[in-house]
C-alpha cells in the first residue's frame, strides 16, 4: 500500500489490445495501491490524456499503430519530466532493451507476464517515488529550519 498522506497516484495504461488494458487496469485497481488507473487502447487517445491529466506512472506497450510506445514515452517525459515509465513488449530484444535504457525507463516487461509482476513493479516504482518525494520534503524542511531567521531591518531595528 502506498503512503497515506500523499495524493492518490495516477496511472495510465496504453496497449493496442483492449482486453489486455482491461485486465491490467483491473489487476492494478484490485491491488489497493490507492491509485486512479486510466487505460486506453489508442496511442492517440493516450496523448490526449497525457496532455490534460498529470500521471505519476505511464505503462505502455512499445509496438502500437500510429504512435510507438517510445514516442509516447518521449512526449510524456517532455510534458512531465518526473513521470515514471514501465514499457511492455512482446518483441523483446537487446536492441529494444537498449533503447528503453536510453530513455531511462523504470521498468521493462516482456509479454506475456503475470498481472502480479506488473502490480509488483508498479508498486515498487510508486513507493520509490513516494520515498524520494518524502526525502526531498524533509531536506527542504531541514534547510528552512537551519536558515538564519532575519527580520526586515529599518534603521537598525526589525520591523
Amino acid at each position: 500500500m502506498l503512503n497515506n498522506h500523499s495524493r492518490p497516484k495516477r496511472i495510465l495504461i496504453v496497449d493496442d489490445e483492449p482486453t489486455l488494458v482491461f485486465f491490467l487496469k483491473q489487476g492494478l485497481q484490485e491491488a489497493e495501491l490507492l491509485c486512479h488507473v486510466d487505460g486506453t487502447s489508442s496511442s492517440e487517445e493516450a496523448l490526449t490524456k497525457l496532455t490534460y491529466n498529470r500521471y505519476d506512472l505511464l505503462i505502455t506497450d512499445l509496438k502500437m499503430p500510429a504512435i510507438s510506445g517510445f514516442t509516447l514515452v518521449e512526449v510524456a517525459r517532455s510534458l512531465y519530466p518526473g513521470i515514471s515509465v514501465i514499457v511492455m513488449t512482446a518483441f523483446g530484444s537487446h536492441e529494444v532493451q537498449n533503447e528503453a535504457a536510453q530513455l531511462n525507463v523504470d521498468g521493462y516487461l516482456t509479454k506475456p507476464f503475470p498481472t502480479a509482476t506488473l502490480r509488483d513493479t508498479a508498486t515498487k516504482i510508486l513507493l520509490a517515488k513516494d520515498h524520494h518525494q518524502l526525502v526531498s520534503e524533509e531536506r527542504l524542511s531541514s534547510s528552512l529550519e537551519k536558515a538564519p531567521k532575519r527580520g526586515l531591518e529599518r534603521g537598525g531595528r526589525d520591523i
